[in-house]
């Protein structure tokens, strides 16, 4: 019988994701709190530290400054030397099969193509894998084996062609992978196949890549609707290229139809999230004290929920949130970083510019409250840059500030580092690559991503091409890819 238990778990996985997908509060922006937030004065690091040896003078050394000089790899086409090796614009020197056995197949010898690029067999001087869980990984390879992989009869991988449509701008062109693709789908035919080769060599290999050939067109178009947003060659072209296909072949009118109305389909913008009357407050607040915590916890959510959930994929690829380039490259990230910056810095101007122990205690259990707000709303990345922030202070600039703390604020803290320990130590598991994976429905609207900046900015380091032959390093985006796919299940 059908197994319906089966389809109703499927649907109830599927409505918890998608209850993920919209804007989880309805918030609506009060201009003096936003504006506050962004007005709000701070200090350096050298004078928080000065005005906490005067609050508290403990004997220790000011910290000396230091500053990492190590230089970034950034992850770009222009960085790329032209594509090098693993690019058509780069052709590759020498032929690594005879010429004669180019065209021997299983299904008897193929017609001579001299623009088809997928002639060539597997070997180490074109691609590189590794076994890892019975799964074959692609190291690295030339453009044309990864797209090839990326069409392959044999090898259908959802994880490999979602990190291939998010990286391959860091290797190739939008045109030039048209090029493959279309290359690919105009393969060779046997010359003079028996009837069983002709049968089988449909099935198993033209049928097959066809269709995964419009998969990929249809994936590429679904995801990454930008890339076609300005380039109407590129739009023009896999028009041209699906009508024809669809006039020409019966069985793929309904993949070539589904490409079309891709195409077609208006690009929608980056939704700003849903709003509800909050209220305003008097614009004479000036001061943390008189500012209410969970109105404040809202505006702070609601900015940084804005800004995570309109995230495109890319803006992981390149880690220049940190940088000034930032601002035009990876916009939403380099908002996030500078925010969780002013937030921390702000933490310690309010703390450290209070006039007296009673006053910073009361501002103290403020914060703390602020995060157990933010926790409540599911915004982790904020609750912990406040935790962490006093984790740092309390043991010497706020020792004594500390146990002015009433009783009620003490549990709150301890409840809100437990909450952090447990959510640590969840997210160490180690970073899976399995074809198998799949999304789970998010704990949190906002995940704490300093330890995500910090692996995706080591990934960006290692070597954009690998082996002897100088390919594609596929590894590197693969490992980008898997670090941003957590992620994925929360941004909107």
């Amino acid at each position: 019988m059908i197994n319906f238990v089966k389809r109703q778990q499927v649907f109830s996985v599927i409505n918890e994701i998608q209850q993920y997908q919209h804007t989880p509060y309805c918030l609506e922006k009060v201009d003096f709190i936003a504006e506050w937030l962004l007005d709000v004065q701070t200090i350096t690091e050298d004078e928080c530290y000065k005005l906490s040896m005067i609050i508290e003078p403990r004997g220790f050394k000011a910290p000396e400054q230091t500053s990492s000089k190590r230089k970034l790899t950034n992850l770009t086409r222009q960085n790329s030397l032209s594509f090098r090796k693993g690019s058509t614009l780069s052709p590759r020197h020498g032929s690594i099969v005879e010429a004669e056995n180019l065209y021997a197949s299983p299904y008897g010898e193929l017609e001579c193509i001299k623009t088809y690029q997928f002639y060539e067999k597997d070997s180490p001087s074109n691609i590189m894998t590794t076994k890892e869980d019975d799964e074959e990984i692609i190291q690295g390879g030339t453009l044309a084996k990864l797209v090839e992989r990326l069409t392959h009869e044999k090898f259908p991988d959802v994880n490999y062609m979602a990190a291939f449509l998010m990286t391959y701008r860091t290797f190739t062109t939008a045109n030039e992978l048209l090029d493959l693709l279309i290359n690919r789908f105009n393969m060779p035919k046997p010359k003079n196949p028996s009837k069983e080769q002709e049968k089988a060599f449909k099935t198993e290999k033209l049928i097959p890549i066809h269709f995964r050939v419009f998969n990929v067109l249809k994936d590429w178009i679904t995801t990454y609707g930008i890339d076609f947003k300005q380039d109407t060659v590129l739009v023009q072209r896999i028009l041209d290229f699906s009508s024809k296909v669809q006039s020409e072949h019966q069985s793929l009118s309904h993949a070539s139809k589904s490409v079309i109305d891709a195409i077609n389909k208006p690009l929608s913008a980056p939704k700003d999230p849903n709003s509800i009357i909050l209220g305003a407050k008097p614009a004479n607040n000036s001061s943390i004290e008189d500012i209410d915590t969970e109105r404040l916890s809202e505006q702070i959510f609601s900015f940084v929920c804005g800004n995570f959930g309109n995230t495109d994929p890319r803006e992981f690829l390149q880690a220049l949130w940190k940088a000034p380039e930032g601002r035009f490259q990876c916009i939403h990230l380099h908002r996030l970083h500078k925010f969780s910056c002013d937030l921390e810095a702000w933490i310690k101007t309010e703390l450290f510019t209070a006039p007296d122990v009673t006053t910073r205690a009361s501002i103290l259990a403020k914060f703390i409250h602020l995060a157990d707000k933010l926790s409540k709303l599911k915004d982790q990345h904020d609750c912990f840059i406040i935790i962490n922030t006093l984790e740092q202070l309390r043991e010497k600039e706020l020792r004594i500030t500390w146990e002015w703390l009433r009783p009620r604020y003490i549990s709150i803290w301890s409840r809100l580092q437990q909450f952090k320990d447990n959510t640590e130590s969840v997210n160490r598991a180690p970073v899976s690559r399995s074809r198998s994976q799949t999304k789970a429905a998010p704990p949190a609207f906002i995940p704490y991503l300093i330890p995500v900046f910090d692996a995706l900015e080591q990934t960006t380091t290692l070597p954009d091409f690998c082996g002897p032959e100088d390919l594609i390093n596929f590894e590197k985006r693969q490992e980008l890819y898997f670090r941003y796919l957590p992620l994925a299940q929360h941004i909107m």
